[in-house]
């Protein structure tokens, strides 16, 4: 009997050894990703990856606040089409797909060639944390750059950018995404 009782506890450590190799390669790897592919604070994450990089000009991530800050994600692309989901605090809740105005294509590009966005810092504002966090991933000549802030403190040109990427984005065609 005591054999078989000492052939039990050993397997079991053999075992539980085992998995906690696991779990330490599994948490190992979850922190990766959550370091390469999200932003923010733990109440607060935004995955960067999410989107499609094939002809994206701007992808942006507004997160939420305590108060009734509108969370929403949405990626233009150079096409003119976009994505869109609504999650929380705004008029479209939900998934949505859509295109804008070559025009406004146009406009948009040419507001990210005067905010000369390699001369942002990749993260700013942090001081405050009853504000949404905001992210913005460029794609620019080429170049990728992400920008993930809460305040706009010196950088008005960023804010006012923001501002009217949304103006755009509440004039555009938009079509419920069907869950396929």
């Amino acid at each position: 009997m005591k054999k078989i009782f000492v052939l039990v506890l050993l397997s079991s450590f053999v075992f539980a050894c085992g998995s906690t190799k696991e779990a330490s390669k599994t948490t190992k790897t979850e922190e990766n990703s959550v370091s390469n592919n999200t932003v923010g604070n733990s109440n607060d994450k935004i995955n960067l990856d999410e989107y499609k990089e094939d002809s994206l000009l701007v992808h942006i991530e507004l997160g939420a606040c305590f108060g009734r800050c509108p969370v929403e994600k949405f990626s233009i692309y150079a096409s003119g089409n976009f994505t869109y989901e609504g999650i929380s605090n705004t008029d479209k809740i939900g998934e949505f797909t859509g295109n804008i105005k070559a025009s406004e294509v146009k406009e948009i590009y040419q507001m990210m060639s005067n905010l000369r966005i390699e001369d942002y810092p990749e993260k700013f504002g942090y001081a405050v944390t009853d504000v949404s966090t905001k992210a913005i991933v460029f794609n620019y000549k080429g170049k990728r750059k992400k920008i993930l802030y809460k305040m706009y403190e010196d950088y008005t040109e960023l804010k006012d950018f923001l501002t009217r990427v949304r103006g755009i984005m509440a004039n555009g065609k938009y079509h419920r995404k069907v869950k396929e």
